[in-house]
């Protein structure tokens, strides 16, 4: 049993014809929810709304990675990372105009006094690293006043964080050398990024950066890559939610052919043969012949690394 009629061709005019105004229908009903919806959330809540916009605040935070760590051939650390708090300066945004230097001064001076530090030198230490012999900025993104703050004097800062504008301070990892002034001139050191090299390396402004030996020359490998926390905070609904935009990741760790133990003796050995001739500078080095590895490599006079991994103060 057929129970289709055959439609004329005048029936299926009519058939678009409602087709097309149920789909305007429907495009009308969806504009005028739109509008509706707009006016509601600028015109009736507007000022409810706006003011909930300004009481939304977001603060984002570098999630420190640890820097790649150094082993001698024996698998024995030279180098490596150790929790630390430090504190550091902005010199850009401290004003450097004449009428600001009273209050740049004051803030360095009362830095000084939470960090148990004479005020007068760490103001000199200060300007010695924020301004050259012209009295022109110098090109420090930063300047890390210490990199070796206790927990307390952390916590001090934080809680005068407004009294200290262009003060900023880390919970981040220090970087360490056990064995000190035997080895620095193999390792080198790392210490605060300048403005050229946050331009050629597209590092941020708080980044430490290889300087001088093995920290150097195999930064790109021992660098730890920082992540990013970002804290939204509703004071209208007085919630807090954080998320992590970018995961932290650490640098890759690396071994050398040096013998920490045979390096510590020809230390001895050469410093001890320097006192003998009265010499002023010396230099000795132990090579395997058959693979030209090093085995220790030493200079005199050395300087201490660690100095250095602890800021200028």
């Amino acid at each position: 049993m057929n129970f289709i009629i055959e439609s004329t061709s005048n029936n299926k005019k009519v058939n678009l014809r409602w087709r097309s105004l149920y789909l305007w229908f429907l495009m009308l009903l969806v504009i005028g929810f739109l509008v509706v919806n707009i006016f509601d959330l600028q015109i009736v809540n507007g000022e409810e709304n706006l003011i909930r916009a300004r009481n939304i605040s977001h603060k984002e935070d570098i999630i420190r990675a640890p820097r790649g760590v150094i082993y001698d051939i024996n698998g024995k650390v030279l180098a490596k990372n150790i929790p630390a708090y430090s504190v550091y300066v902005v010199p850009e945004e401290l004003d450097e105009t004449e009428s600001h230097k009273d209050e740049e001064e004051a803030i360095i001076k009362d830095l000084a006094n939470i960090l148990g530090e004479n005020d007068e030198k760490l103001y000199q230490t200060y300007l010695i690293n924020t301004y050259d012999k012209d009295g022109k900025r110098t090109d420090k993104a930063k300047i890390t006043l210490s990199n070796d703050i206790s927990y307390d004097q952390y916590i001090d800062i934080l809680l005068e964080q407004e009294n200290f504008p262009g003060v900023y301070t880390l919970e981040t990892p220090r970087r360490s050398y056990p064995y000190g002034d035997s080895i620095s001139h193999i390792l080198g050191y790392i210490s605060d990024i300048n403005e050229k090299e946050v331009e050629d390396t597209g590092l941020d402004q708080n980044a430490n950066i290889g300087k001088e030996g093995v920290e150097k020359s195999f930064d790109s490998i021992l660098r730890e890559k920082d992540g990013k926390s970002v804290q939204t905070r509703d004071i209208f609904k007085d919630t807090t939610q954080e998320y992590i935009s970018e995961s932290p990741a650490s640098g890759d760790n690396i071994v050398l052919t040096i013998d920490i133990d045979w390096q510590k003796k020809l230390d001895e050995l050469l410093e001890r043969r320097i006192d003998q001739v009265d010499a002023f500078a010396g230099a000795a080095v132990i090579m395997e012949t058959d693979t030209g590895d090093v085995k220790a490599i030493v200079n005199y006079p050395t300087y201490d690394n660690n100095l250095f991994a602890r800021g200028i103060s």
